[in-house]
Formats: C-alpha cells, sequence, structure tokens
C-alpha cells in the first residue's frame, strides 16, 4: 500500500471542487493579472523565456526547484493556492512547471496561460493518483509512460496559420484503481470528465457512454479473480482522457479498447466492429475493411484502442489506432494511400518528403531500400488475424508499438475516406534526445517551419531538468504526422514527463 496516508483530501477533490473551478479561474486571472505580474513576469508569460540559445544547455529550473524560480504562471498559481495534500503536492511540483514552460514558448496569451494552470492544478493533478513510493514504485503503475507517470504531454507544431498547440493525456488515477471496485481503472476518467460538464463547452458523452457500455463486462469480481488465477490478463487501465488545450477553448478526447472476460492480449478488430456499426452506416469504415482485408500490409496491422471526441456525434471523430512491426518505406506508402485508393499527383512527393522526417529522427541506414524495414530488435510477426492468445499481457506487446509504426485511421460521420495519422517511435535505445531533436529541427526549418524550433528545444532542456539532452533517451516518444488534404504536414511531438535518475 501507498504510505501517503493524507491522499483522501486527493482523491475527494474531484467532489469538492466541482463547483470552485468554473467561478474562480475568471477571478484568479483577473485578480492576477491587476496585481500581481510585473512586466518582466508579463513579457515572459507572452513570448517564452530566451534565456538559453545553446541548444544542449540545461534549462533555468529543475524539478526540486521552488516555485519563485519556476515558470511564471506556474509560480503565480502556486503562490496564491494552498497545498491539497501530499500526493497533489508531488505531482503538481513534477507536472506544473513542466506544462507553464510549454505554454510560454508556444506562445499562449498571458490570460490563458493562467487559466490553463489552474485547470490543470485543480482538475487534473488530483486525478494523477497516489505519489510513488520512496523506491519508485506505484501501487498503481501507469503505462502512459516507461516510468509510470500517468501523463504525456503534445506539441502540435506551428502551420502557417497558426502557433503550436499543446495537449496532453491522462491515465486517471484514485485509490480504487485495480481493486474489486474499479478493476479496469475506469473510475477516474469518468469522474474527471462528469466534473467538466457545463464548464467545458459543448462537452457531450453519447459515444463515449456508447463504447463504454459495448466493449466491456460487469462482472468486476471475475476480472480481478482472473488476474490473480492466472487465467486471464493482468488489471490495466482502459480508459484515457486526452485534453486538446486549445487557444479560445479546452477540448477533451476519450480513449478505449475492449477488455473482455477471458480475453488475452489486445482485442481484435471484430471486437470493436459491433459497437462501431450501430453508430450508422460509414464509407470511410467500409473502405478501410476493404484494405485491411486485401493489403498484406493491412494484414500486418494490430488495433489496439480506439479514440472518440467529447462533442455532439455529427461532429465527432471516430479514431481507430492500430500498430505494425513493418518500418519500410513501402509498407508507409500502401498504408497511408490505402493500397492506392487514396492519390493524388503531389502523393509520392509528399511521401518522401515525409520519409525524410522519418530518416532524421530514426537510425535509418543510408542505403536502405523502400521495401526493407528498419534494423532493430528482434520482434515476433503477427497479423491482424492471428489469434490473441500470443500474449496475456498488454504491457508484454508493447515493444511491438514502440519499435514499429503506429497509424490511426479517423472515420468521421459522412466521411468518403479515412483520414490516416502516422506515428513514427523513437527508438531510445539507438538514439538520445539531442540527436532526434535536431534532426526534427532540421527537417522544420526546410519546410520553412522554424520559428519555433528553440522553443522547442527549451521546451524539452525544461523536461530534461539538471540533465543535458544527449543524456537523454526516451523525452521524445512519438512524432506523427498527417498529410492534410491542403498538402501541408500535420507534426505532433510526443513527449514523457522526465523523471530525475529515469532512462528518459
Amino acid at each position: 500500500m501507498n504510505s501517503d496516508t493524507n491522499s483522501g483530501p486527493d482523491i475527494e477533490l474531484s467532489g469538492q471542487l466541482h463547483g470552485h473551478v468554473s467561478g474562480e479561474v475568471n477571478g484568479h486571472v483577473k485578480r492576477l493579472l491587476k496585481g500581481d505580474i510585473d512586466g518582466d513576469m508579463k513579457s515572459s508569460l507572452e513570448h517564452g523565456t530566451n534565456k538559453h540559445s545553446d541548444k544542449d544547455s540545461p534549462q533555468h529550473f529543475s524539478y526540486s526547484s521552488e516555485p519563485e524560480n519556476g515558470p511564471k504562471a506556474w509560480e503565480i498559481v502556486s503562490r496564491w493556492e494552498t497545498s491539497l495534500g501530499p500526493s497533489h503536492e508531488h505531482w503538481w511540483r513534477l507536472t506544473g512547471p513542466q506544462l507553464s514552460t510549454m505554454l510560454e514558448e508556444a506562445g499562449y496569451p498571458v490570460h490563458k496561460q493562467l487559466e490553463i494552470v489552474l485547470f490543470h492544478y485543480h482538475r487534473v493533478v488530483p486525478y494523477m493518483g497516489p505519489k510513488p513510493e520512496l523506491d519508485g514504485s506505484f501501487k498503481w503503475k501507469s503505462l502512459v509512460s516507461s516510468d509510470g507517470v500517468p501523463l504525456e504531454y503534445s506539441w502540435k507544431w506551428d502551420t502557417p496559420s497558426k502557433d503550436p498547440e499543446i495537449r496532453f493525456t491522462i491515465e486517471a488515477i484514485n485509490e480504487f484503481s485495480g481493486t474489486v471496485a474499479d478493476p479496469l481503472n475506469q473510475t477516474p476518467a469518468i469522474e474527471l470528465l462528469q466534473g467538466l460538464e457545463g464548464r467545458v463547452p459543448d462537452l457531450n458523452q453519447d459515444w463515449t457512454s456508447h463504447f463504454l457500455s459495448n466493449f466491456y463486462d460487469h462482472d468486476k469480481a471475475k476480472y480481478l479473480r482472473e488476474a490473480e488465477d492466472g487465467s486471464g490478463m493482468p488489471l490495466r487501465s482502459t480508459m484515457l482522457v486526452c485534453f486538446e488545450l486549445g487557444r479560445n477553448v479546452i477540448s477533451t478526447k476519450t480513449y478505449m479498447g475492449p477488455r473482455r472476460l477471458g480475453q488475452q492480449g489486445f482485442a481484435c478488430l471484430a471486437q470493436y466492429m459491433p459497437a462501431i456499426r450501430q453508430l450508422g452506416p460509414s464509407r470511410a469504415l467500409d473502405i478501410l475493411n476493404d484494405f485491411l482485408g486485401t493489403s498484406k500490409e493491412g494484414s500486418y496491422l494490430r488495433p489496439f484502442m480506439l479514440a472518440v471526441d467529447n462533442v455532439e456525434p455529427p461532429s465527432s471523430r471516430l479514431k481507430l489506432y492500430f500498430a505494425t512491426v513493418r518500418t519500410s518505406f513501402a509498407s508507409m506508402r500502401e498504408i497511408m494511400t490505402l493500397g492506392g485508393r487514396v492519390s493524388s499527383d503531389k502523393i509520392e512527393q509528399k511521401l518522401r518528403t515525409l520519409h525524410e522526417l522519418v530518416k532524421a529522427i530514426m537510425p535509418v541506414p543510408l542505403d536502405l531500400p523502400d521495401n526493407a524495414d528498419i534494423p532493430g530488435p528482434e520482434l515476433p510477426e503477427y497479423s491482424a488475424d492471428a489469434t490473441a492468445s500470443t500474449s496475456i499481457d498488454l504491457a508484454t506487446e508493447r515493444p511491438n508499438f514502440v519499435v514499429g509504426y503506429q497509424y490511426y485511421f479517423d472515420i468521421a460521420p459522412g466521411a468518403e475516406f479515412p483520414d490516416i495519422k502516422f506515428y513514427a517511435p523513437i527508438r531510445k535505445d539507438m538514439m538520445d534526445d539531442l540527436t532526434v531533436a535536431n534532426g526534427l529541427t532540421r527537417w522544420m526549418e526546410s519546410q520553412g517551419r522554424g520559428a519555433f524550433c528553440q522553443n522547442y528545444m527549451r521546451v524539452l532542456r525544461g523536461l530534461a531538468g539538471e540533465r543535458s539532452l544527449s543524456e537523454c533517451h526516451g523525452i521524445q516518444t512519438h512524432i506523427c504526422c498527417m498529410i492534410k488534404k491542403d498538402g501541408q504536414f500535420d507534426i505532433t511531438s510526443y513527449l514523457a514527463p522526465g523523471v530525475p535518475g529515469s532512462s528518459n
């Protein structure tokens, strides 16, 4: 059991703060802007800090810093808000300065930085669960990051018309996660979303509720027994929540995957389809199914989760996520074009440019043929039709997901073809974070999008703490790309919270 005997207030915050944040955020922001931001602070909040130009110099704060030495929005909120318990304090001191730095460097307006940091303090941090034990172990270890921290950030890169956007995904946790009361750890995420009703504009959980009612069995005690006697998989979370921190509004989406009693490994696509088909006909889904059933590369794709936007169903996206061990250019081209079903006069050129990004961030031999996979660890081959009995634990399948490529297919209502996003993993055992970041930023600059490259480097140094980026492996976990209809590249970096002494 966790030694944090005062974790009760952390868990109870979801109820105590139910009516607090909506009325207080604007008041806090107005008060702070009126009296507690001097000229230097305001400039820092508006434009980000610019204390370092060297690409591998340490950031100006570390995780052990006091608030007055950290990013300004975090410093201000820490000054005015009282401690909410040891676990809350632990997670706030780790993630608060990280998020605040990202908002600064992405150029968010002052009032938005403060609003988001306050939102994080009151609505997100209470759901990060009990702090780790002194030996670093967790009562419930998250799979979101390799270190067990239940949070992952993303930096959506700027475009010609938009500045960067910050997002993060949380595996919500409480004291009942993994117990008979909540063996699949869904209750904290449900409570987190319910607490936003009436506060996040246009929040609608119809599709989330639909998949919750179709993907899982109701016998909680049996899930626990299967995990204890070895007849089923160990217990893992089956629900994640993502927050997209827009300049005007915070929006959410929910990630889920089927987990039935007796299930072994990740669910096959057939276990997703009945619930998806109940939402109505989908031309995009039909085309995706045809590709998966007729393409050799499609046969290697394994589903591992879906995501829905928490908005009115006609406006929501439904994203199906797949993984493959295949990493050749030919495989990527086949999947990104759905076997030639998606075409344009410049698609080959765009895919070649995308592959230049892959070569900048992954250990790709210079003479690698188009049909050859990137050399790496030996992994068992699998296909979408393989029996699920090859693994009894989702965690044991993680190597397949962090070495091979991932894709999502957006089968939004009314869409003719699915939109496709490609995820390249960072092989942290083979690439340090400085090498990856330099490759990524050089590619961004080659595309005429270098305006925020130094800001991104400062974000990475903040996550690295007192270490240099050349000593870090795995702060950057994935780089993803979508080729948009106008030909622009939509690029996002996924970032793990740095933890002192960890491999990342």
